[in-house]
């Protein structure tokens, strides 16, 4: 850790009760902007010792081991297992075709009708194994492994999901960050079973704007493995904890063309958190626009527009 910072913490620390990081939208999951946001929210301010331990806490868990004497060291858990029930609505839960017809020109094909998507009410659990091995101060690899099952009373049809993502964490300087992540992930239904892999290279730095709003810019590069192709894509993104204590997320991909197959040209998406009620309310909206390939002699092309919103209704299982 930057000697600054060590120094910065040490001699801040009063008795003076200070709630210093009401505004960084803990739990957002934006974990390191959350912390840097914290180490700013104290720059030049007293704070009490409940404060800088809860800060020394979070510093340690990012592999910042000096400890500064404020708390015994954190016993580190190899991994945590966490069941979280789900509901959630699907226009698309048998992974079926659009009901309407295709037209292509003057053809049109009339599809099978017992291949038509159907939509309705998911509930089911989700399984998540997860965990992080710290090898140096701001430098770990965090991993996630998960699974869930969903399913529908309405139409008799279940919905599996599973994967697993990893990432390496590395702290540069002066909050610069270069990462290294990796994804698998497979969803199977009554009709499809899609799976696929990205590797991908991002560098990321925090900063502050004239707002006081934190910010996280990312840019890099991924590689995207599906069944039939491989593609290239550019990834530019900006993470934001608002000042009113909301946070949000906005990543546009742009990805090369690949010879005769369908693939992402274009991805816009976004994610809004608000507190509700003591609760951490998630709005999310994506675009996407693909295009390549062709079929009958026709050139493909797909555009797709999905929104969400969440809440936590209950707590985890365990």
């Amino acid at each position: 850790m930057p000697l600054s910072l060590k120094v910065c913490i040490l001699l801040l620390i009063t008795c003076a009760p200070v709630s210093s990081w009401a505004g960084c939208a803990l739990g957002s999951g934006l974990e390191r902007l959350e912390t840097y946001c914290l180490v700013n929210a104290i720059n030049g301010k007293r704070i009490s010792s409940e404060t800088a331990k809860f800060l020394d806490s979070r510093l340690q868990n990012e592999g910042y081991d000096s400890n500064f004497s404020l708390s015994a060291p954190s016993p580190r858990k190899p991994f945590k297992i966490r069941i979280t029930p789900t509901f959630s609505y699907s226009q698309n839960i048998n992974g079926g075709n659009p009901s309407k017809n295709l037209t292509l020109g003057n053809l049109t094909f009339v599809g099978d009708p017992s291949l038509v998507r159907k939509e309705g009410l998911l509930s089911g659990a989700r399984l998540n194994i997860n965990g992080r091995f710290i090898y140096g101060e701001g430098r770990y690899l965090k991993y996630n492994l998960y699974a869930g099952y969903e399913y529908n009373v309405e139409h008799s049809l279940g919905v599996n999901t599973s994967g697993l993502s990893t990432c390496s964490v590395n702290h540069i300087s002066n909050w610069w960050y270069f990462d290294v992540c990796g994804n698998a992930n497979r969803t199977r239904k009554e009709i499809t079973d899609q799976s696929g892999e990205n590797l991908s290279f991002i560098f990321s730095k925090m900063l502050t704007g004239n707002s006081k709003n934190h910010h996280k810019v990312r840019v890099g590069v991924n590689r995207q493995f599906s069944a039939n192709y491989i593609q290239n894509q550019l990834v530019m993104g900006l993470d934001t904890i608002h000042s009113n204590n909301s946070n949000s997320e906005i990543t546009l991909t742009v990805g090369e063309s690949v010879q005769n197959q369908l693939a992402t040209k274009l991805a816009l998406s976004g994610k809004l958190r608000l507190h509700v009620y003591g609760k951490q309310v998630t709005f999310h909206a994506g675009y996407n626009k693909s295009n390549g390939g062709k079929i009958l002699g026709f050139d493909r092309y797909d555009k797709t527009l999905n929104y969400s919103v969440s809440y936590p209704v209950t707590p985890y299982l365990f």
